[in-house]
Protein backbone atom coordinates (compact mmCIF):
# COMPACT_ATOMS: atom_id res chain seq x y z
CA UNK A 1 0.00 0.00 0.00
CA UNK A 2 1.72 3.11 -1.18
CA UNK A 3 1.43 6.86 0.25
CA UNK A 4 -0.51 8.31 -2.53
CA UNK A 5 -3.28 5.49 -1.65
CA UNK A 6 -3.13 6.67 2.03
CA UNK A 7 -3.10 10.16 1.33
CA UNK A 8 -0.95 10.89 4.83
CA UNK A 9 -0.93 14.48 5.95
CA UNK A 10 0.53 14.04 9.22
CA UNK A 11 1.92 11.35 11.79
CA UNK A 12 1.69 11.67 15.43
CA UNK A 13 3.63 9.99 18.15
CA UNK A 14 3.01 9.10 21.17
CA UNK A 15 6.38 9.35 23.44
CA UNK A 16 6.84 7.50 26.05
CA UNK A 17 6.07 3.44 24.98
CA UNK A 18 6.51 4.38 21.35
CA UNK A 19 9.47 6.68 20.79
CA UNK A 20 11.19 5.54 23.64
CA UNK A 21 11.23 2.53 26.62
CA UNK A 22 10.29 4.05 28.65
CA UNK A 23 6.49 3.00 29.79
CA UNK A 24 8.10 0.20 31.83
CA UNK A 25 10.21 2.58 33.50
CA UNK A 26 7.41 4.44 34.55
CA UNK A 27 5.70 1.41 35.56
CA UNK A 28 8.73 0.38 38.14
CA UNK A 29 8.84 3.71 39.92
CA UNK A 30 5.20 3.75 39.95
CA UNK A 31 5.10 0.41 41.58
CA UNK A 32 7.87 1.35 43.73
CA UNK A 33 6.03 4.33 44.99
CA UNK A 34 2.86 2.78 45.25
CA UNK A 35 4.18 0.40 48.36
CA UNK A 36 5.89 2.99 49.47
CA UNK A 37 2.88 5.15 49.65
CA UNK A 38 0.07 1.79 50.71
CA UNK A 39 -1.81 2.00 47.43
CA UNK A 40 -3.25 -1.59 46.97
CA UNK A 41 -2.49 -2.99 44.11
CA UNK A 42 0.17 -0.77 42.48
CA UNK A 43 0.55 -2.30 39.41
CA UNK A 44 -2.69 -2.85 38.20
CA UNK A 45 -3.66 1.01 38.89
CA UNK A 46 -0.70 1.58 37.00
CA UNK A 47 -2.16 0.03 34.10
CA UNK A 48 -5.69 1.96 34.53
CA UNK A 49 -3.94 5.48 34.17
CA UNK A 50 -1.52 4.65 31.63
CA UNK A 51 -1.95 7.19 28.97
CA UNK A 52 -3.53 10.00 31.03
CA UNK A 53 -2.22 13.22 31.76
CA UNK A 54 -1.52 14.09 35.55
CA UNK A 55 -4.87 15.94 36.15
CA UNK A 56 -6.79 12.81 35.25
CA UNK A 57 -4.95 11.10 37.23
CA UNK A 58 -5.25 13.25 40.27
CA UNK A 59 -8.84 12.98 39.64
CA UNK A 60 -8.80 9.26 39.96
CA UNK A 61 -6.83 9.27 42.79
CA UNK A 62 -9.60 11.58 44.49
CA UNK A 63 -11.92 9.17 43.55
CA UNK A 64 -10.10 5.69 44.84
CA UNK A 65 -8.31 7.35 48.01
CA UNK A 66 -9.95 10.94 49.13
CA UNK A 67 -9.15 13.93 49.19
CA UNK A 68 -6.50 13.78 51.82
CA UNK A 69 -3.91 10.94 49.72
CA UNK A 70 -0.54 13.28 48.97
CA UNK A 71 -0.54 13.03 45.57
CA UNK A 72 1.52 15.18 44.78
CA UNK A 73 4.38 13.99 47.03
CA UNK A 74 3.48 10.52 45.51
CA UNK A 75 3.79 12.03 41.98
CA UNK A 76 7.42 13.25 42.97
CA UNK A 77 8.61 10.21 44.57
CA UNK A 78 7.31 8.78 41.29
CA UNK A 79 9.68 10.87 39.10
CA UNK A 80 12.86 10.51 41.68
CA UNK A 81 12.69 6.90 41.18
CA UNK A 82 11.94 7.12 37.62
CA UNK A 83 15.24 9.37 37.37
CA UNK A 84 17.01 7.13 39.18
CA UNK A 85 16.37 3.99 36.56
CA UNK A 86 17.23 6.70 33.43
CA UNK A 87 20.21 7.81 34.86
CA UNK A 88 21.66 4.06 35.08
CA UNK A 89 20.18 2.28 31.96
CA UNK A 90 20.01 5.44 29.88
CA UNK A 91 17.14 6.45 27.52
CA UNK A 92 16.34 3.57 25.49
CA UNK A 93 14.72 4.11 22.03
CA UNK A 94 12.51 1.80 20.82
CA UNK A 95 12.86 -0.37 17.58
CA UNK A 96 12.41 1.08 14.37
CA UNK A 97 11.98 4.99 15.38
CA UNK A 98 15.04 6.44 13.93
CA UNK A 99 14.40 4.68 10.86
CA UNK A 100 10.82 5.59 10.74
CA UNK A 101 11.39 9.22 11.50
CA UNK A 102 14.07 9.40 8.89
CA UNK A 103 11.90 8.09 5.97
CA UNK A 104 9.19 10.42 7.46
CA UNK A 105 11.39 13.23 7.12
CA UNK A 106 12.52 12.27 3.61
CA UNK A 107 9.05 11.64 2.16
CA UNK A 108 8.31 14.94 3.64
CA UNK A 109 5.62 14.13 5.87
CA UNK A 110 5.80 16.17 9.01
CA UNK A 111 5.83 14.58 12.56
CA UNK A 112 4.24 15.54 15.47
CA UNK A 113 4.67 14.30 19.26
CA UNK A 114 1.14 14.27 21.66
CA UNK A 115 1.79 13.04 25.07
CA UNK A 116 0.43 13.14 28.36
CA UNK A 117 4.67 13.88 29.56
CA UNK A 118 5.16 17.22 31.24
CA UNK A 119 6.41 19.52 28.50
CA UNK A 120 9.72 20.32 30.13
CA UNK A 121 11.07 16.49 30.12
CA UNK A 122 9.55 15.69 26.44
CA UNK A 123 11.94 18.54 25.59
CA UNK A 124 14.59 17.43 27.33
CA UNK A 125 14.35 14.11 26.43
CA UNK A 126 13.68 14.76 22.61
CA UNK A 127 17.00 16.90 22.62
CA UNK A 128 19.22 13.88 24.58
CA UNK A 129 18.31 11.35 21.96
CA UNK A 130 18.59 13.61 18.92
CA UNK A 131 15.00 12.87 17.41
CA UNK A 132 14.11 16.90 17.87
CA UNK A 133 15.10 17.41 14.88
CA UNK A 134 12.29 15.09 13.33
CA UNK A 135 9.31 16.62 14.72
CA UNK A 136 7.42 19.74 13.85
CA UNK A 137 5.58 20.29 16.65
CA UNK A 138 5.03 18.49 20.08
CA UNK A 139 1.23 18.93 22.30
CA UNK A 140 1.65 17.63 26.08
CA UNK A 141 -1.08 17.37 28.19
CA UNK A 142 -1.32 20.81 29.47
CA UNK A 143 -2.41 22.46 26.69
CA UNK A 144 -5.95 20.56 26.70
CA UNK A 145 -8.79 20.37 29.08
CA UNK A 146 -9.13 16.76 29.16
CA UNK A 147 -6.79 13.99 28.79
CA UNK A 148 -6.69 11.00 26.77
CA UNK A 149 -8.93 8.86 25.73
CA UNK A 150 -10.87 12.54 25.24
CA UNK A 151 -9.98 13.25 21.60
CA UNK A 152 -8.82 16.78 22.18
CA UNK A 153 -4.76 16.38 22.21
CA UNK A 154 -4.68 14.68 18.74
CA UNK A 155 -7.72 17.26 17.68
CA UNK A 156 -5.25 20.17 18.43
CA UNK A 157 -1.87 18.12 17.44
CA UNK A 158 -3.52 18.11 13.92
CA UNK A 159 -5.03 21.60 13.73
CA UNK A 160 -1.54 23.35 14.63
CA UNK A 161 -0.01 21.11 11.79
CA UNK A 162 -2.96 22.57 9.76
CA UNK A 163 -3.79 18.92 8.45
CA UNK A 164 -7.08 17.34 8.84
CA UNK A 165 -7.37 14.67 11.34
CA UNK A 166 -9.08 12.31 8.64
CA UNK A 167 -5.25 12.39 6.44
CA UNK A 168 -3.60 11.87 9.95
CA UNK A 169 -2.11 8.62 11.35
CA UNK A 170 -1.45 8.56 15.13
CA UNK A 171 0.92 5.76 16.90
CA UNK A 172 -0.01 4.61 20.70
CA UNK A 173 1.41 1.76 22.51
CA UNK A 174 -1.83 2.07 25.71
CA UNK A 175 -5.69 1.49 25.37
CA UNK A 176 -6.62 5.03 25.96
CA UNK A 177 -4.09 6.61 23.50
CA UNK A 178 -5.75 4.28 20.84
CA UNK A 179 -9.12 5.68 22.16
CA UNK A 180 -8.04 9.00 21.56
CA UNK A 181 -6.86 9.03 18.47
CA UNK A 182 -10.02 6.88 17.23
CA UNK A 183 -12.32 9.12 18.48
CA UNK A 184 -10.47 11.82 16.83
CA UNK A 185 -11.11 10.36 13.38
CA UNK A 186 -7.57 9.35 12.75
CA UNK A 187 -6.39 5.97 12.03
CA UNK A 188 -5.19 4.26 15.00
CA UNK A 189 -1.76 2.34 14.57
CA UNK A 190 -0.94 0.21 18.11
CA UNK A 191 2.68 -0.67 18.85
CA UNK A 192 2.07 -2.68 22.19
CA UNK A 193 4.59 -2.13 24.83
CA UNK A 194 3.05 -3.11 28.11
CA UNK A 195 -0.44 -3.32 27.49
CA UNK A 196 -1.32 -6.05 25.21
CA UNK A 197 -3.90 -5.52 22.23
CA UNK A 198 -7.45 -7.06 23.57
CA UNK A 199 -10.12 -7.44 21.74
CA UNK A 200 -11.17 -3.73 21.67
CA UNK A 201 -7.83 -2.79 20.19
CA UNK A 202 -8.21 -5.22 17.44
CA UNK A 203 -11.58 -3.80 16.57
CA UNK A 204 -10.87 -0.12 16.78
CA UNK A 205 -7.24 0.21 15.51
CA UNK A 206 -6.09 0.29 11.82
CA UNK A 207 -3.04 -1.73 12.69
CA UNK A 208 -1.33 -3.46 15.22
CA UNK A 209 2.14 -3.70 14.22
CA UNK A 210 4.89 -5.21 16.85
CA UNK A 211 7.34 -2.55 16.30
CA UNK A 212 7.77 0.44 14.09
CA UNK A 213 9.81 -1.30 11.65
CA UNK A 214 7.02 -2.70 11.37
CA UNK A 215 4.70 0.24 10.49
CA UNK A 216 7.63 1.76 8.15
CA UNK A 217 7.58 -1.38 5.98
CA UNK A 218 3.80 -0.78 5.45
CA UNK A 219 4.28 2.41 4.76
CA UNK A 220 7.39 2.57 1.79
CA UNK A 221 5.90 -0.44 0.26
CA UNK A 222 8.23 -3.12 1.56
CA UNK A 223 5.26 -5.11 3.42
Amino acid sequence: MENKELRIGAVIFDQDGVLYDTERVYHEAWIKAGYEFGIPDPPGLANECTGRNIHDIGLIFAQKFGPDFPYEAFMEKRMVYYHEIVRKEGLILKPGVRELLEWLKASQIPASVCTSTPRELTIKQLHDSGLHVFFADIVDGTMVRCGKPDPEIYLLAASRLGVEPVKCIGVEDSYNGVRSIVAAGMRAVMVPDLLKPNDEMKKIAWRIDETLFDFLHMLSGKE
